[in-house]
Formats: C-alpha cells, sequence, structure tokens
C-alpha cells in the first residue's frame, strides 16, 4: 500500500512538472508576440488618444506590409481602428506615415463586411476577415475556403469596395 501511494504521488509531481513545461514553453514561444502587441497598443494610444482596446490583430502581406491592427474606443468614446506599422526587425516604424486611424462608423465594420461577404460569395467559408494594408491601401483581408481552394481578397476599409480580383492559392496535394 505504501509503494501504491508513493507512485501516485510521483505520478501527480511529474504530471505537474510535465504542465509547468508546458506553461513555460508557451510564454517564452509567444513572449515577443506579446511584447510587440504592447508597443502597438501604446503606440496606438499615444497617437490616436486611444482609451479602450477591444481587439489585436497582425497582419503580414510582405516586407513593408507589417501591420499591427487595434481596434477599441478613442477620447470621444467612437469606435476606431488603428493600424500600426512594423519593420522585419519586429519593432515599430517612425515615420509620419506609420500609424494610421479610422473611426469604424465612417469605414465598414466588420459585421458589415461579413454580411456583404456572405451575399457576394454564397457557400463560402470564411477562414480569416481581418484589417490589413495592401497595395497601400487600409483594407479588409479575406482569406476564404471555396470548392477545396483557398483565396484571398482584399475590400477597402473606408467604403467596402473590392480591389482587383484577389489571389488563388496553388492546390497542394
Amino acid at each position: 500500500m505504501r509503494k501504491k501511494r508513493k507512485w501516485i504521488l510521483i505520478s501527480i509531481v511529474a504530471f505537474l512538472l510535465v504542465l509547468l513545461g508546458i506553461y513555460l514553453f508557451y510564454e517564452y514561444v509567444m513572449k515577443d508576440t506579446w511584447v510587440e502587441e504592447e508597443a502597438a497598443i501604446a503606440i496606438a494610444k499615444e497617437k490616436e488618444d486611444l482609451v479602450t482596446v477591444t481587439k489585436t490583430q497582425k497582419s503580414v502581406w510582405s516586407e513593408d506590409a507589417i501591420y499591427w491592427t487595434i481596434e477599441g474606443i478613442n477620447a470621444d468614446n467612437e469606435p476606431i481602428m488603428v493600424w500600426v506599422r512594423y519593420g522585419m526587425d519586429k519593432k515599430p516604424v517612425i515615420d509620419e506615415n506609420s500609424v494610421h486611424s479610422e473611426k469604424i462608423e465612417e469605414g465598414t465594420s466588420e459585421e458589415e463586411m461579413r454580411s456583404k461577404i456572405s451575399s457576394q460569395l454564397p457557400g463560402i467559408e470564411i477562414v480569416r476577415l481581418q484589417p490589413a494594408v495592401y497595395d497601400e491601401t487600409y483594407v479588409w483581408q479575406l482569406f476564404y475556403k471555396e470548392n477545396n481552394r483557398y483565396y484571398y481578397r482584399f475590400y477597402r476599409f473606408s467604403d467596402g469596395t473590392e480591389l482587383d480580383d484577389g489571389f488563388q492559392l496553388p492546390v497542394t496535394e
């Protein structure tokens, strides 16, 4: 009976150590991302009078189009979207065009885009819809699946109009 209790205790301690290891590994892997996100939020609060943050997302389209988008409420209690540009060194770009914001009510909200997409492209599976920058234009980036193929489409954030015809990703077997 004593040996059984000893093995149960050893098993519990080993399990807890494995959980601790997983947690520490996750924290180590995510640390740089969290630092980037916090810096982007701080910049958005400083430059665009952001008071409350409701959602953050990272968008990478090319070396010149790495952005953190921060959705939140400004000092005038209006919902806004803020784009903060980053460089390949994972640091914010510091110039007069590195931070951009738009009031959501003056642009196209995520709900409006989802409604437009569902009527324009019925039957697709939306994988991701996020604010981004494409061809130096602030956009909604749609990544979706249709008939076992994946596609990208871009819609202007300001008015929801579609840019180009989008892209079809190659089929992988």
